[in-house]
């Protein structure tokens, strides 16, 4: 009898919870935002969307539009793909919405002590990233990316030693490079980038489980950030000097003036340590990503590789004849009329491989502003998630917007289309993105300048892998390979 009563109470309880949450759904779909219905309406699409990101969200865009809710995580979470909507969202002009979730500092960073994490994340958000975006501009990006284009070029030129027509990777030939560069550019040759680069993909492909607090997540992915901590640490101590007003050798001003502040918040060297982490990771994960994909929709598809290398080596041979010359292209010269496909193809290739981003919790009781001007409320409490893949393969804002169209975004500069998102907006948009931009045409000029490059025979495009949970899509099926055939020696 004991079970009877026991399996009664439990149906009841059961029973009562799954009514409860209809009604909230009923409530939340009335409010105008349409809600993705689950088989458990108290555990909702969490597990889905965790697992399957990019198929749940396609899925759901299909089914409920360019707006709505799911429930996950005991909490709903808005979903927009509208242009107006992001921008509204991004722009935070009625500061509903909190700040990225300082929790994802620490997961990165590594930082050991909680309790310092908000005022370090709050010196990052009013200070760190603001004088650091200030420092790479495009007006002020020539230093720095001088010292990207010197560092990647011996690289690239390296790259083909025993590998001349023999298969290579083409993870191998853009990671290593890329990263060594990037660093470089960033923190000055002092910095041990050369010793930090294995343990830095090693941590950056688990810090998705890292983030999402999944319980004993990724072992190896924090030793190897550890590891890579305590080189900060002695990097700092034998080559950043006081005296040198913070700048460390060879740093760029953005890192030596971002660095000056978290000293005067009053950060000891452990934590700046840790926080270097942080600054590695932003600027090396997604680019590296993103530079593969560029590499891949390059030189897999004739076509485009005909165009690209037409245009970049007719301009090299008329303007940058040497490898001098070729170091000296800078930022404003590849925002220029020469290299105008070249710069189409990245935004492109943004636009194919870039991500949700921009998960945010709402402070307050707001609203959202929708393409047709009409508001949708959004409740304190709930999270809200700027779907910017889905705005960039929508078919309203892009024709044909499955396919990568090298000469997409060939345009004037002043009818640059507003569902083009893929460094976020307002506040909070990506400090580094001019760099970013800088050095994923550099990587390609650079390459096209010592190489002509062809996939191996019977090599297949990558898929996107459907668990791809960054802010940039990973691929999936077997590595793509290259073989360089070299057309300048040095």
């Amino acid at each position: 009898m004991a079970w009877l009563i026991t399996f009664t109470f439990a149906f009841g309880f059961l029973s009562a919870t799954f009514h409860a949450l209809n009604k909230a759904a009923d409530f939340h779909t009335k409010s105008g935002v349409p809600i993705v219905r689950s088989w458990i309406p108290w555990v909702g699409s969490g597990i889905h969307f965790s697992r399957y990101p990019i198929p749940f969200l396609e899925s759901c865009r299909v089914q409920y539009g360019p707006i709505y809710k799911f429930f996950a995580g005991g909490r709903y979470i808005i979903v927009i793909s509208s242009t107006r909507a992001i921008r509204d969202f991004l722009g935070n002009y009625r500061r509903t919405f909190g700040v990225i979730n300082y929790q994802w500092y620490q997961s990165i960073s590594g930082l050991p002590d909680k309790a310092r994490v908000p005022h370090i994340h709050s010196v990052l958000d009013q200070k760190v990233f603001t004088a650091v975006a200030r420092h790479l501009s495009n007006h002020r990006l020539e230093n720095t990316s001088n010292h990207f284009n010197r560092a990647l070029f011996p690289l690239l030129d390296d790259a083909s030693k025993g590998q001349i027509h023999s298969p290579l990777l083409l993870q191998d030939f853009v990671r290593k490079s890329s990263y060594y560069a990037m660093c470089t550019a960033l923190f000055g040759p002092k910095y041990p980038a050369a010793d930090t680069c294995e343990d830095f993909f090693v941590f950056d492909q688990g810090a998705a489980q890292i983030i999402k607090e999944y319980p004993n997540a990724s072992p190896l992915a924090k030793q190897a950030r550890a590891r890579n901590t305590l080189k900060n640490t002695a990097y700092l101590q034998e080559f950043w000097r006081e005296e040198q007003e913070g700048c460390g050798t060879g740093a760029s001003e953005a890192m030596a003036v971002g660095i000056r502040e978290l000293r005067k918040a009053g950060l000891t060297d452990d934590e700046i340590a840790h926080t270097i982490n942080l600054f590695v990771w932003g600027a090396n994960s997604n680019l590296a990503q993103i530079t593969e994909w560029l590499l891949a929709y390059i030189v897999m598809n004739p076509a485009t590789y005909s165009r690209i290398c037409q245009e970049v080596r007719q301009v090299l041979d008329s303007k940058y004849p040497d490898r001098e010359s070729v170091l000296q292209i800078s930022a404003q010269d590849l925002d220029g009329p020469d290299f105008a496909l070249l710069t189409s193809m990245v935004k492109e290739v943004l636009r194919l491989s870039v991500l949700p981003t921009s998960f945010r919790e709402a402070q307050t009781d707001g609203y959202i502003v929708a393409d047709d001007g009409s508001t949708l409320p959004v409740l304190k409490g709930e999270w809200v998630v700027a779907d910017i893949r889905g705005m960039h393969y929508s078919a309203r804002y892009h024709d044909d917007a499955e396919a990568c169209k090298i000469d997409r975004f060939l345009y004037a500069r002043d009818k640059a289309p507003t569902c083009f998102t893929p460094f976020g907006g307002g506040r909070h948009m990506c400090a580094g993105r001019n760099l970013a931009m800088h050095t994923m045409r550099m990587f390609v000029i650079i390459a096209l300048y010592l190489y002509d490059i062809e996939p191996v025979e019977n090599a297949r495009f990558p898929m996107v892998n459907p668990a791809s949970d960054m802010a940039a899509a990973a691929p999936l099926g077997d590595p793509v390979e290259i073989i360089l055939r070299r057309r300048r020696e040095y």
